[in-house]
C-alpha cells in the first residue's frame, strides 16, 4: 500500500473536481488559506480527478533519493523544464524533482490495464494540462507565483518532469506533507470517491480521528455548496464514497448532520481494533 507524500494546500484546495465527461472545460479557480498564506491556482482547463490521479504518481516518482533539477541546468532539456517552470520569487527557488518516465508508466502508475494507443494520447494531455497550471503565494510582504509543473515528451514517448519547489519538497519529505494511499485510491470505482479520500487523507493524519459537517464535504469534492436536489443528489455520492472508502483502513460513521472519520494508521492496527470490538461485543 504505497503511502504518496502530497503537498498538503493542494489537497485542501478543491483544485481537481469531478467533471461531466465530453464536455468542454471551462477555466479555472481555486483559493485555500494554509500556514498564513494564501494561494490560489488557476488553470485555463479545469483539472478533473484523473490529473489529481497523475500528479500523485508522478509525485511518488519523484520520491527521497531521486534526480534534482538545479537552478542553473546543464542540459538542453534541462534548461526547457526549467524555463517553462517560470517560477518567480524566493519561494519558488532552488532544487525541484526531476521526473524521468514514460507515458506508458505513467499510465501503469495511474491504473490503466491497457497502457498503449488512446490512453497513451490520455496520459499526455492530462501531462499538458496539469503543466498549463499556475500557482501564486501571497504573505503580507511577498508575492511569489510558478508552474506546477513543466514537460517534457518526445516523439517515442520517453517523459521528463520537473516539479515546482513547493511540490518537490512534500515529495522528498523536505517541507510539509500529507500520506496517501495510491492503493486505496485505485481501489475506488468513483470520481467522488478519489476525490474525498484525498481529502480526507489530508485533513486526517494517519492513527487520528476528525468529525465533518455534510456542507463541509460537499465543498471539499466539489467546490461550492448546492441546495435542494442537486444537495440530495451530492450527498447521496458523498455517502457511497464514504462506504466505498470504509472498506479499507478507515472507521466511518455517518448520521444525518455529522460524519465522524477514524484513519487506521495500518491494516496491523485495523485487524487490531477489529478483534477488539469483537471481544467487547462478546
Amino acid at each position: 500500500m504505497q503511502l504518496v507524500r502530497y503537498e498538503p494546500a493542494l489537497g485542501l484546495a478543491a483544485l481537481f473536481r469531478p467533471l461531466q465527461a465530453r464536455c468542454r472545460r471551462p477555466s479555472f479557480r481555486a483559493r485555500q488559506s494554509f500556514n498564513g498564506l494564501e494561494y490560489e491556482w488557476a488553470a485555463p482547463e479545469a483539472p478533473g480527478i484523473p490529473e489529481q490521479t497523475l500528479l500523485l504518481a508522478l509525485m511518488s516518482l519523484a520520491g527521497p533519493g531521486q534526480q534534482r533539477l538545479a537552478m542553473q541546468p546543464v542540459t538542453p532539456s534541462g534548461h526547457q523544464l526549467r524555463s517553462a517552470l517560470a517560477a518567480d520569487g524566493e519561494l519558488f527557488h532552488g532544487d525541484t524533482a526531476s521526473v524521468h518516465t514514460s507515458l506508458s508508466e505513467l499510465a501503469r502508475k495511474c491504473g490503466y490495464a491497457d497502457c498503449g494507443g488512446a490512453n497513451l494520447e490520455q496520459m499526455r494531455q492530462m501531462l499538458l494540462r496539469l503543466a498549463g497550471i499556475t500557482v501564486c503565494v501571497r504573505a503580507t510582504d511577498f508575492e511569489a507565483t510558478s508552474k506546477l509543473l513543466s514537460v517534457v515528451i518526445s516523439s517515442c514517448g520517453r517523459t521528463r518532469v520537473a516539479l515546482n519547489k513547493r511540490l518537490s519538497h512534500a515529495a522528498w519529505g523536505e517541507g510539509q506533507y500529507v500520506s496517501v494511499s495510491m492503493g486505496q485510491r485505485l481501489a475506488l470505482s468513483t470520481q467522488t470517491g478519489m476525490s474525498l479520500h484525498a481529502y480526507l487523507s489530508t485533513a486526517i493524519r494517519l492513527g487520528r480521528k476528525h468529525s465533518f459537517m455534510w456542507p463541509r464535504l460537499e465543498r471539499a469534492v466539489w467546490g461550492d455548496n448546492a441546495a435542494g436536489s442537486t444537495f440530495r443528489s451530492r450527498k447521496s455520492k458523498l455517502s457511497a464514497a464514504l462506504c466505498e472508502i470504509a472498506r479499507d483502513g478507515w472507521s466511518i460513521d455517518a448520521q444525518a448532520r455529522l460524519v465522524s472519520v477514524s484513519r487506521h494508521s495500518s491494516n496491523k492496527a485495523t485487524a487490531k481494533r477489529q478483534q477488539t470490538d469483537a471481544k467487547k461485543g462478546n
